[in-house]
């Protein structure tokens, strides 16, 4: 669940005002160190991937939600439209309207 309370001020705007919404976390997305930054997009396929199944699944979520385990973590999921949640460094959001205009 996504806490409406957590929503940076501009997202909030545009939600219903319900304490909660639903939303898919991304456990572990993960690439091999030998193959990160090769420039073969992995990682942007596994977030596809993360994008594709929620709607195909018909889950109706507000967001993805990821915890980006370090600083390059973070770099590589802002670089890829995902927003950090305020009071938490490491934990980000992908709104899925946003996401499904990427795919």
């Amino acid at each position: 669940m996504f806490a409406f309370n957590l929503a940076p001020p501009a997202a909030a705007k545009k939600l219903p005002r319900y304490p909660v919404l639903p939303a898919m976390l991304i456990g572990r997305l993960a690439i091999a160190t030998k193959r990160q930054g090769q420039g073969q997009g992995l990682g942007r396929a596994l977030i596809a991937d993360g994008i594709i199944r929620t709607e195909s699944f018909r889950i109706d979520a507000y967001a993805l939600i990821v915890d980006a385990k370090d600083e390059r973590a973070r770099i590589f999921y802002a670089a890829n439209g995902f927003a950090s949640l305020p009071d938490e460094a490491r934990r980000m959001f992908l709104p899925m309207a946003t996401a499904l205009q990427l795919v």
